[in-house]
């Protein structure tokens, strides 16, 4: 009796668009098939051998389909190496230079001849990948016209040990933003400060229109997928950028090391993310390690081995280290020889990292010299104790993030405390929630004249830009957006907000009701 995996998932793709051709042992059928089954279903057009009709030639039809193909991809494993068929498809694939990947569905030892024309090509190893890895080294080596517009969609990020919406949101964007913009206009803090009227104007011109039309003839910079209009922030980025750019002109052995720093829920893996993204113009990986969840350094480590298998598979990794200054700065000590050899040592044997971007996210300080001075009594000995003058000094870049809420002055512990020489908040707010809305409530906007503009209730900016404090800062403002009324909606009105009880978990709730009505 045939079993369901034996028989043909899908027909075989006969039309004039790009296509791929995949090749494969029919003895790999059960293996093979939920494979095609799945490529199908993320949209890639694809012709396999079933799509030979009865009555047609083996030879003349493969040659065909060949021939058309825009894209080779050969599923290896030993019942495929020794397959007529395979071999020769195989070899026509290269003799006419197709674009080729082989993935590898079980260790095969590759006869001399197909070792010798194969060896340069790209390989997924899949019996070694769990599925979420392969599903992403496979859509990376995949060609994109071969797969329909309607479900091209990207990985960003493999995290561990969850992804994160804060940190790598889904763009609903159809619109491909450039890697860089520096509106080299005049900055907002000159000699004629904005008043406060005309600070919460400007921010409200922001979320309606964009900072192309808002700040025409004013500084900002974007990066990627994210706006940066506070002045106090945009030099800051600038120069992370830079050092990347400068980092990857070179043939390094060891990591480049930044440092990030904010308060709580400031959007820090995401803000990075935008702004070395903007810089590399090679093929990356990004992973996120949380170590305050690291029990021991056997999983140290392994992750370590994780970063060096992605740099080993020609990719750059990007790598987040949330929570290194986690546990008393326990962790400090051991990044030290990474960061200045490039080198772990695991079981008496040497490993070389080569080039990567680490980026340590700090979780309990909002200032980099917060985080030097240790101001806690119980911090300082730890910092000493574990070497964190010596980690420092292996750092070549730091980034301080100011967030939603009014910054606070060095030395000042309260978050909550009123601060009047941050006026910029509204339009660090106004950026913020342009860029929520876009990702999540892509209805609301509509395009005039090449331009998004969003229908927006005056109240409703009002209150998202003069409430005193978001209780969880980014998230807050995000989840405030995901609790209101808003599917199927072409317009934020204040009836779509949440219910005050509900409003209550990220601002004062009456607070943020008034200031709707006040407008």
């Amino acid at each position: 009796m045939t079993s369901t995996n034996d028989m043909p998932p899908i027909e075989a793709y006969s039309g004039s668009e790009s296509y791929l051709f995949v090749s494969y042992s029919h003895m790999d059928s059960q293996l093979v098939f939920p494979e095609i089954r799945y490529l199908h279903e993320q949209g890639y057009r694809i012709w396999y051998d079933e799509g030979i009709d009865p009555g047609n030639e083996w030879p003349d039809m493969v040659a065909k389909a060949l021939k058309g193909a825009t894209q080779f991809l050969v599923f290896v494993s030993n019942q495929a190496v020794t397959s007529k068929n395979v071999r020769n498809e195989i070899n026509f694939a290269l003799n006419h230079n197709k674009p080729f990947v082989a993935v590898h569905i079980e260790e095969t030892a590759l006869p001399t001849g197909l070792e010798l024309r194969m060896g340069d090509i790209q390989a997924i190893l899949r019996y070694r990948l769990d599925i979420a890895r392969y599903h992403k080294q496979l859509e990376r080596a995949l060609k994109q016209n071969v797969r329909s517009q309607d479900n091209l969609g990207t990985i960003i990020s493999s995290r561990q040990p969850d992804d994160n919406n804060l940190l790598f949101p889904e763009s609903n964007s159809s619109i491909q933003l450039p890697s860089v913009i520096i509106n080299d206009g005049s900055p907002l803090l000159s000699d004629s400060r904005l008043t406060e009227e005309e600070t919460i104007h400007l921010a409200h011109q922001i979320a309606i229109y964009g900072t192309d039309i808002a700040m025409k003839g004013t500084k900002f910079a974007r990066f990627g997928d994210m706006d940066v209009a506070d002045p106090k922030e945009i030099d800051g980025y600038i120069e992370i950028r830079d050092i990347v750019i400068e980092y990857l002109k070179r043939s390094q052995r060891v990591p480049l090391s930044v440092a990030v720093f904010g308060p709580p829920n400031t959007g820090q893996l995401f803000c990075v993310q935008q702004v070395t993204l903007s810089a590399i113009l090679v093929d990356y990986e990004t992973c996120v390690f949380d170590l305050s969840n690291f029990r021991d350094l056997e999983e140290f480590t392994k992750a370590l081995h994780q970063v060096r298998e992605i740099g080993i598979s020609g990719k750059i990794p990007l790598v987040f280290w949330e929570g290194f200054d986690a546990n008393h700065f326990r962790w400090l000590e051991f990044f030290i020889p990474i960061m200045s050899s490039g080198s772990f040592v695991d079981n008496l044997k040497k490993y070389q990292i080569g080039n990567s971007i680490f980026a340590f996210i700090s979780t309990k300080f909002s200032r980099f010299k917060s985080f030097t001075e240790a101001p806690l009594d119980d911090y300082v000995s730890a910092f000493d104790d574990h070497k964190g003058p010596d980690f420092v000094s292996c750092l070549r870049g730091y980034l301080n993030l100011i967030g939603l809420n009014p910054s606070i002055p060095e030395g000042e512990l309260s978050s909550n405390q009123s601060v009047s020489n941050d006026t910029y908040f509204v339009i660090r707010r106004s950026v913020w929630l342009r860029h929520i809305l876009h990702r999540r409530t892509p209805d609301l906007f509509r395009e005039i004249e090449g331009k998004l503009v969003i229908d927006i209730a005056p109240g409703v900016l009002n209150a998202f830009f003069r409430i005193q404090h978001y209780k969880h800062g980014l998230r807050s403002m995000e989840a405030i957006v995901d609790m209101s009324k808003l599917a199927g909606k072409n317009a934020y009105e204040s009836q779509s907000l949440p219910s005050k009880h509900q409003l209550d978990l990220q601002v004062d709730a009456e607070e943020f009701l008034s200031l709707v009505k006040a407008n």
